[in-house]
């Protein structure tokens, strides 16, 4: 009788232990590097560089791609990749939008918009937060900045994490 309560007692007891310890495991499993805290982008408005249309990043998943000068030839692969990766996404497509956000509209100059017509251009001021950081990041649908992704990564670790996320997740 004993041991059976113990085999009861002692997994919450090793719960209660390591809670107090603070201990957490090893490892994760997303690619791209987690902000912690999100920056909190949802109430940010931007003006589209096409036209005095405004944009919120919240309401869906959106891969947000920033550009500070030219688009050169490593800014286009990655508008390349974040379309790859927004039309491998299937049925979820629609959950998904793209942004560039540039501060100077010259930087579109090498960017063919017939290849990319699912990309919002947005206008930042070069002071602005959102365009302090070039790269690629994935903004939640409640518009906060969660993901950052290295220039040189592969745009598979984008993808594996949007479709986890897109599993997880009820909104947007």
């Amino acid at each position: 009788m004993i041991l059976v309560a113990l085999l009861f007692v002692l997994p919450l007891l090793l719960a209660v232990s390591l809670f107090v310890a603070d201990w957490r495991p090893g490892g994760s499993v997303n690619r791209g590097e987690l902000i912690v805290p999100p920056m909190d982008a949802a109430g940010v408005e931007l003006e589209a560089v096409n036209g005095g249309e405004k944009h919120r990043f919240a309401g869906r998943w959106t891969l947000l791609h920033t550009v500070k000068d030219a688009c050169d030839t490593n800014c286009l692969r990655r508008l390349y990749d974040t379309r790859q990766v927004r039309l491998a996404m299937g049925r979820d497509i629609d959950r998904v939008q793209r942004y560039l956000l540039v501060t100077d509209a010259h930087a579109l100059a090498d960017v063919d918009q017939a290849q990319h017509p699912d990309l919002v251009v947005l206008r930042a001021p070069s002071e602005d937060i959102l365009s302090a950081e070039v790269g690629v990041r994935i903004v939640d649908p409640l518009g906060n900045i969660m993901m950052r992704y290295d220039p040189a990564q592969p745009a598979d670790d984008v993808l594996k994490d949007l479709k986890r996320l897109l599993k997880l997740s009820t909104v947007g």
